[in-house]
Protein backbone atom coordinates (compact mmCIF):
# COMPACT_ATOMS: atom_id res chain seq x y z
CA UNK A 1 0.00 0.00 0.00
CA UNK A 2 1.49 3.10 -0.96
CA UNK A 3 0.05 6.74 0.89
CA UNK A 4 0.16 9.80 -0.73
CA UNK A 5 -1.11 13.34 -0.37
CA UNK A 6 -2.85 15.82 -2.91
CA UNK A 7 -2.00 19.51 -3.14
CA UNK A 8 -4.19 19.98 -0.35
CA UNK A 9 -3.00 18.18 2.09
CA UNK A 10 -5.63 15.26 2.19
CA UNK A 11 -3.97 11.97 2.48
CA UNK A 12 -5.35 8.85 0.30
CA UNK A 13 -4.15 5.60 0.01
CA UNK A 14 -3.45 3.68 -2.91
CA UNK A 15 -3.29 -0.10 -3.33
CA UNK A 16 -2.94 -1.84 -6.47
CA UNK A 17 -5.45 -5.07 -6.76
CA UNK A 18 -3.57 -8.40 -7.85
CA UNK A 19 -6.21 -10.59 -7.03
CA UNK A 20 -5.87 -13.32 -9.65
CA UNK A 21 -9.55 -13.09 -10.92
CA UNK A 22 -10.58 -9.51 -10.47
CA UNK A 23 -14.07 -8.03 -10.38
CA UNK A 24 -15.14 -7.95 -14.13
CA UNK A 25 -16.13 -4.14 -14.14
CA UNK A 26 -12.30 -3.73 -13.28
CA UNK A 27 -10.89 -5.68 -16.09
CA UNK A 28 -10.01 -3.61 -18.54
CA UNK A 29 -11.54 -5.75 -21.33
CA UNK A 30 -14.46 -5.48 -19.92
CA UNK A 31 -14.78 -1.83 -21.55
CA UNK A 32 -13.01 -2.58 -24.89
CA UNK A 33 -14.23 -5.53 -26.18
CA UNK A 34 -15.75 -5.97 -29.73
CA UNK A 35 -19.90 -6.05 -29.68
CA UNK A 36 -22.72 -4.34 -31.34
CA UNK A 37 -24.84 -3.61 -28.39
CA UNK A 38 -23.78 -1.14 -25.92
CA UNK A 39 -25.45 0.17 -23.16
CA UNK A 40 -24.63 3.61 -20.28
CA UNK A 41 -23.48 3.09 -17.44
CA UNK A 42 -23.76 7.03 -16.68
CA UNK A 43 -26.43 9.24 -18.36
CA UNK A 44 -25.75 9.83 -22.12
CA UNK A 45 -26.15 14.00 -22.18
CA UNK A 46 -27.29 15.07 -25.98
CA UNK A 47 -25.33 17.24 -27.66
CA UNK A 48 -28.34 19.76 -27.58
CA UNK A 49 -31.04 20.73 -26.07
CA UNK A 50 -34.69 19.88 -27.57
CA UNK A 51 -38.03 20.88 -27.11
CA UNK A 52 -41.69 19.79 -28.18
CA UNK A 53 -43.44 16.14 -28.10
CA UNK A 54 -40.41 14.58 -30.11
CA UNK A 55 -37.37 15.56 -28.30
CA UNK A 56 -36.69 12.23 -26.90
CA UNK A 57 -36.64 10.92 -31.02
CA UNK A 58 -34.82 13.94 -31.53
CA UNK A 59 -32.46 13.22 -28.57
CA UNK A 60 -31.94 9.47 -29.81
CA UNK A 61 -30.76 10.83 -33.62
CA UNK A 62 -28.53 13.51 -31.79
CA UNK A 63 -26.50 10.32 -30.31
CA UNK A 64 -26.35 8.87 -33.59
CA UNK A 65 -24.65 11.36 -34.72
CA UNK A 66 -22.61 12.05 -31.58
CA UNK A 67 -21.79 8.36 -32.41
CA UNK A 68 -20.54 9.18 -35.71
CA UNK A 69 -19.13 12.65 -34.06
CA UNK A 70 -16.16 10.09 -32.40
CA UNK A 71 -15.51 7.80 -35.16
CA UNK A 72 -17.81 5.41 -34.88
CA UNK A 73 -20.36 3.83 -37.34
CA UNK A 74 -23.61 6.03 -36.86
CA UNK A 75 -25.34 3.58 -34.62
CA UNK A 76 -28.59 2.09 -35.80
CA UNK A 77 -30.89 2.21 -32.98
CA UNK A 78 -30.79 4.51 -30.01
CA UNK A 79 -33.08 3.76 -27.10
CA UNK A 80 -33.02 5.95 -24.22
CA UNK A 81 -34.53 5.58 -20.91
CA UNK A 82 -34.04 6.84 -17.27
CA UNK A 83 -33.04 3.17 -16.01
CA UNK A 84 -29.99 1.52 -17.64
CA UNK A 85 -30.36 -1.86 -18.36
CA UNK A 86 -26.94 -1.98 -16.88
CA UNK A 87 -27.96 -3.65 -13.42
CA UNK A 88 -26.85 -1.73 -10.34
CA UNK A 89 -26.54 1.42 -12.10
CA UNK A 90 -28.51 4.06 -10.43
CA UNK A 91 -31.45 6.11 -12.07
CA UNK A 92 -30.60 9.02 -14.51
CA UNK A 93 -32.09 11.49 -11.50
CA UNK A 94 -29.09 10.54 -9.41
CA UNK A 95 -26.29 11.55 -11.43
CA UNK A 96 -25.67 14.92 -10.96
CA UNK A 97 -26.19 17.33 -13.98
CA UNK A 98 -22.78 18.20 -14.86
CA UNK A 99 -23.17 20.39 -18.15
CA UNK A 100 -25.00 23.99 -18.72
CA UNK A 101 -27.28 25.02 -21.60
CA UNK A 102 -25.25 27.66 -23.33
CA UNK A 103 -28.64 29.53 -24.08
CA UNK A 104 -30.07 30.47 -20.45
CA UNK A 105 -27.91 28.18 -18.35
CA UNK A 106 -30.76 25.47 -17.78
CA UNK A 107 -29.21 22.12 -16.68
CA UNK A 108 -28.68 19.79 -19.78
CA UNK A 109 -31.33 16.83 -20.01
CA UNK A 110 -29.68 13.37 -19.51
CA UNK A 111 -30.72 9.57 -20.14
CA UNK A 112 -29.46 6.46 -20.47
CA UNK A 113 -28.92 4.74 -23.41
CA UNK A 114 -28.74 1.30 -25.35
CA UNK A 115 -26.92 2.05 -28.68
CA UNK A 116 -27.21 -0.76 -31.41
CA UNK A 117 -25.07 -1.23 -33.89
CA UNK A 118 -24.97 -2.65 -37.76
CA UNK A 119 -21.77 -3.70 -36.51
CA UNK A 120 -19.45 -4.81 -33.76
CA UNK A 121 -17.53 -1.51 -32.21
CA UNK A 122 -14.75 -1.66 -30.18
CA UNK A 123 -15.11 0.33 -26.91
CA UNK A 124 -14.27 2.21 -24.88
CA UNK A 125 -17.85 3.88 -25.57
CA UNK A 126 -18.14 7.57 -24.55
CA UNK A 127 -20.73 9.60 -26.94
CA UNK A 128 -22.50 12.83 -25.92
CA UNK A 129 -21.80 15.77 -24.46
CA UNK A 130 -20.43 14.89 -21.46
CA UNK A 131 -18.16 12.21 -22.56
CA UNK A 132 -14.82 14.03 -21.46
CA UNK A 133 -16.90 14.63 -17.75
CA UNK A 134 -17.56 10.99 -17.14
CA UNK A 135 -20.98 10.88 -19.08
CA UNK A 136 -22.06 8.51 -21.48
CA UNK A 137 -19.64 6.06 -20.66
CA UNK A 138 -21.03 2.38 -22.06
CA UNK A 139 -20.55 -1.08 -21.27
CA UNK A 140 -20.81 -3.51 -23.81
CA UNK A 141 -24.05 -5.73 -23.51
CA UNK A 142 -25.66 -8.83 -24.76
CA UNK A 143 -29.15 -8.33 -26.52
CA UNK A 144 -30.73 -11.15 -25.02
Amino acid sequence: MTRTSLLNDTDFAVELDARERPPINLDPHTWTACFRTWASVTPVVPNRHFDGKDRWERAADSVKDACRHIGLPRSAEVVLHPVSVVEGVPHAREFPRLLLRKRDNGRQSHAHAVIVFDRPVTGPVLVGAGRFRGCGLCKPVDPR
